[in-house]
């Protein structure tokens, strides 16, 4: 029974650890990555969308408190996770190769994908400017050269990135922490599991004890 457990146990971690790594929900519309859910930024997992606008419109309020991120080295991970998991190439679409297919990026040249994020404000009055940006640039021409760069944009509370063919914003949420249907089904094999062993030694205590 004893390594029965310890095998119960080794194949839950192995699921939960696979489940971690798990590949990221593409959010595909009229042929457009509109965003993507299960992204993985420093151990959390986060809903991205692709959304125009400015940063009041796309965040509610230009705001920390409406931002994902509070520091450049948080939203620069979430740029650069965005690069690793979700601009890639496979069988949903070609995602590295080509950038237009990405919702708000409509220039064949390239785009430049936004992540707005705090940096020492905290008010309810809209910033009239600031760099609180991390952007990706994508190079249409030669995807290899895409990259979290230095120097984002300067942009403002007013700044519209529907006006700009070569700019969208990645608006990130922390996503529900609810198990996946695989963790469901290997908890509840696990729970069968033990009420049965329960079940049995509490049967061979009772014939123990009659006899």
């Amino acid at each position: 029974m004893k390594a029965i457990t310890r095998l119960l146990a080794t194949g839950m971690l192995c699921a939960l650890s696979a489940t971690a790594h798990a590949a990221v929900t593409y959010n595909i519309q009229g042929g457009k990555l509109t965003g993507a859910s299960g992204v993985l930024v420093e151990g959390k997992k986060y809903d991205v969308s692709f959304v125009d606008g400015t940063c009041t419109t796309v965040y509610g309020k230009c705001d920390a408190i409406n931002f994902a991120f509070n520091s450049k080295t948080g939203a620069t991970l979430a740029a650069q996770a965005l690069l690793d998991q979700v601009f890639v190439d496979g069988t949903a679409g070609q995602f590295d190769s080509d950038s237009t297919l990405t919702a708000g990026c409509n220039d064949e040249s390239g785009c430049e994908v936004l992540i707005a994020y705090a940096a020492g404000f905290g008010d309810d009055t809209p910033l009239l400017t600031f760099q609180s940006v991390a952007a990706i640039n994508r190079d249409a021409n030669d995807p290899t050269q895409d990259q979290v760069t230095d120097a984002p944009p300067t942009f403002d509370a007013f700044s519209n990135t529907s006006t700009n063919r070569a700019q969208t914003f990645a608006r990130f949420t922390l996503a529900s922490a609810v198990p996946e249907p695989a963790t469901w089904a290997l908890m509840l094999a696990g729970f069968g599991l033990v009420g049965y062993v329960t079940r049995r030694r509490s049967r061979v205590g009772v014939a123990t004890y009659g006899s």
